[in-house]
């Protein structure tokens, strides 16, 4: 099969496109729309991202390949973050696999990536994640072995609960509150972000506040008037697109929660459940039925409210050349 490679410009044909393809490699299980993908092209601050398509002699588009790294043009937060590169995502359409065109785009990756100060880069687990690894469902393992990834842990899990049929809640205790944050709210937040978790969550928060999305999506855990916790929720309607958890197995109206911390001189005494409890509690109150928590191990932890292992992820990084 005779290809080349082209700059990936995100015209919406060509989304469409790599949607389709996505979708013919992937499964319905784990069906993407060209708006997710458009979503997860929009700038993100001290983010630098790259694209290629692979098109054939009649310029029809057989795969797709999204590379990022955080060394563009470092700020405030992303300036927290040790240096990092990302293979976002890539998918090749099954009539044009084995063609020589998966090895081309890692080719190219490797290439964008290096001589960028990092000596690796991750499948998945980007800053715009499509998933935070390979889809162990898919048991491609030896593909990517092929294309020169390291294949590591399979540890990580989205769990998910039916909350009119599974989930157990557990009251808070009196001396705290959880509630969704106001715009009023972001100071002390940022403040308490900052202070307990400086990295990528931090990051996170801000780049929610510099695109001016819903306040009321991050819950606040409160203790005698302190900000001590959070938890970052999601709905069928936010800004972040719920299609990222790949809930399509699951019982309608969607929602997610994650990620989910307390303040280090709490933890152990409850209140990281309390928060959890309070996160849960609201998102059933707006209505969601089925709920996904995402990348975590803890599994056994979430299954204490009655979430049960969803997808599964397998770790999987390439070398790059210094």
């Amino acid at each position: 099969m005779v290809f080349q490679l082209a700059t990936l410009v995100p015209t919406p044909a060509t989304l469409a496109s790599c949607g389709r393809i996505w979708n013919a490699a992937c499964g319905p299980d784990l069906h993407i729309s060209a708006d997710f993908i458009e979503r997860n092209l929009l700038p993100s601050a001290g983010v630098l991202r790259g694209g290629r398509v692979a098109v054939d002699d009649q310029n029809n588009i057989l795969g797709f390949i999204l590379v990022s790294t955080n060394q563009e043009k470092p700020g405030t937060f992303v300036g927290q973050l040790q240096p990092m590169a990302w293979v976002d995502a890539i998918a090749v359409h099954p009539d044009a696999q084995r063609a020589g065109i998966g090895s081309a785009f890692m080719n190219w990756g490797r290439t964008w990536l290096s001589g960028r100060g990092i000596s690796k880069a991750s499948m998945g687990a980007g800053l715009r994640p499509f998933a935070p690894g390979l889809f162990a469902a898919l048991n491609n393992d030896g593909i990517f072995r092929k294309l020169g990834f390291e294949v590591g842990d399979r540890d990580t899990w989205d769990v998910a609960t039916d909350m009119d049929t599974d989930l157990r809640l557990r009251p808070l205790p009196g001396t705290c509150m959880v509630r969704p944050a106001s715009d009023g709210d972001f100071v002390l937040a940022m403040s308490f972000m900052q202070r307990e978790f400086p990295g990528r969550w931090t990051y996170e928060l801000a780049e929610h506040i510099r695109e001016h999305q819903d306040p009321a999506e991050f819950l606040l855990l409160f203790i005698d008037g302190a900000v001590e916790g959070f938890a970052h929720v999601t709905f069928e309607h936010s800004t972040r697109p719920i299609e990222r958890w790949y809930m399509h197995g699951l019982p309608r109206p969607w929602g997610q929660l994650g990620p989910i911390g307390v303040s280090a001189h709490i933890r152990g005494s409850g209140f990281g459940g309390a928060m959890l409890s309070g996160g849960l509690a609201h998102l059933k109150s707006a209505g969601v039925r089925a709920c996904v928590i995402d990348w975590t191990s803890l599994t056994n932890f979430y299954a204490k409210w009655g979430f049960k292992k969803y997808r599964q992820y397998v770790r999987a990084s390439v070398a790059l050349e210094p």
